[in-house]
């Protein structure tokens, strides 16, 4: 709970539907809050960028300074140590980016909705009140992230 609201968070796998079930909950009332919203934020904060080009190089930066998300996934993701170092630079800035946002529409919303493709692997599932998990068939899955 968050000031007395409750707190959803939303799982499933790549091209389950949580984007469709999280405008829904938008719809009832609920506040969503994108995970992957709050790291593009994160990205422009300009202690990470001097942290990103420091730690991987200006290979992850486009032209105007901002950085490339594919370029420093390739590397992230074939590292679980840089994958770490990443998330242990950038998820403090979000968590701090989704308290504010919950704190801003604490008067409006019915209930706060965490759409977090990581919500278990970091731990956010714990501070939820209830996780609903998106499902559909895998044949399904794989013609939508087509």
């Amino acid at each position: 709970m968050f000031q007395g609201k409750p707190i959803i968070g939303l799982a499933g796998g790549i091209a389950s539907g949580k984007s469709f079930v999280a405008n829904l909950f938008g719809q009832c009332g609920c506040t969503v809050i994108n995970s992957d919203d709050l790291v593009h934020a994160a990205y422009v904060d300009p202690a990470v960028l001097a942290t990103v080009r420091q730690r991987w190089g200006n290979g992850v930066l486009r032209v105007d300074g901002s950085i490339d998300r594919k370029a420093l996934g390739k590397i992230v993701f074939q590292s679980p140590s840089d994958r770490a170092d990443l998330q242990a630079l950038t998820h403090p800035i979000v968590d701090q980016i989704r308290q504010r946002t919950m704190q801003a529409n604490i008067a409006d919303a019915l209930a706060f909705v965490w759409d977090s493709p990581l919500l278990f692997e970091t731990g956010l599932n714990d501070r939820c009140d209830v996780v609903v998990f998106v499902d559909v068939p895998q044949a399904e899955r794989a013609k939508r992230a087509a």
